[in-house]
């Protein structure tokens, strides 16, 4: 697997555990349920825009 495939696939991962985990500690009404989701949010986002870079960064090796 290439590196910036496995980064993509980290990134994805740990959103989602994060989402996960901020939806059970906000069943069990504990605090920091939306900071959790938030981190989980931004880590999902960061993976989205990694992967628009990686398929511009192919077409344009492609259009050459």
């Amino acid at each position: 697997m290439k590196r910036s495939h496995r980064i993509l696939l980290v990134l994805v991962l740990t959103g989602t555990i994060e989402f996960i985990l901020g939806a059970c500690v906000r069943i069990l009404n504990l605090a920091g349920a939306n900071l959790i989701m938030t981190i989980g949010l931004l880590s999902q986002i960061s993976a989205l825009g990694y992967a628009g870079y990686l398929s511009l960064k192919k077409s344009r090796v492609a259009v050459r």
